[in-house]
């Protein structure tokens, strides 16, 4: 099931999932610039979306990103790294007589990303089938309200990490004083992730661009 955007926007009003996300680092990685990767100023659809899954999830609701806000100057920095590979050509230590296929990859990633996530939920059956199996459940407030309390809690199914498991996230919660929306960043990306499959193989399908304006980007419009 595709969601209509408005929706979407409609399930904002009554199931709003707001809060603040940041880390030291973040790889949103960019396909288009391997084999050393850039990152993308924001979240793709789909690492937002595996961010939630991480702290909850139920059968007949699933969460829909809304829109982020950069709150933090866009850093980007060189990150090195060792990587095993079976791609790359052994290579045998003369002292040790060891063979090894390890490679350094370097790729460019944020530095200091502080972020405002906005969401809401969408059910995943129909009202039918809800109503059937689920009596006098509202799916939507239930998946809000556990995502809500497991994020104040500091609790969730699986790490959660910015873009790449080497990049914990640092805080998730309330909004924070100090930090406030970059309305400067104007930005511009025509290859950005469109197609994202739930766990059920439901394709979601974003924009195949990225307009950032004043700090904002709206997954959903």
């Amino acid at each position: 099931m595709i969601p209509d955007s408005n929706s979407v926007l409609r399930n904002f009003q009554k199931y709003p999932i707001v809060f603040e996300l940041a880390g030291s680092f973040a790889m949103w990685t960019d396909p288009s610039t391997t084999p050393c990767p850039d990152s993308f100023p924001i979240p793709p659809y789909a690492s937002i979306k595996g961010i939630f899954d991480n702290i909850s999830k139920i059968r007949t609701a699933t969460t829909v990103p809304i829109k982020i806000e950069i709150c933090s100057p866009i850093k980007k920095e060189t990150f090195t790294y060792n990587s095993k590979s079976p791609l790359v050509n052994e290579k045998k230590n003369p002292k040790t007589k060891n063979i090894t296929r390890t490679t350094q990859i370097k790729m460019n990633i944020l530095r200091n990303v502080v972020y405002r996530v906005y969401a809401t939920t969408y059910k995943t059956m129909s009202t039918f089938e809800i109503e059937k199996r689920f009596q006098g459940i509202n799916a939507l407030h239930a998946l809000q309200s556990i995502i809500m309390r497991q994020i104040k809690k500091g609790q969730s199914w699986g790490d959660l990490f910015m873009g790449q498991k080497m990049f914990p996230v640092n805080y998730i919660g309330d909004f924070r004083e100090g930090f406030k929306v970059q309305e400067e960043i104007n930005m511009y990306i025509p290859s950005f992730p469109i197609i994202h499959y739930e766990q059920d193989g439901t394709q979601i399908i974003s924009p195949n661009s990225c307009t950032i304006i004043n700090g904002v980007y709206h997954y959903v419009k």
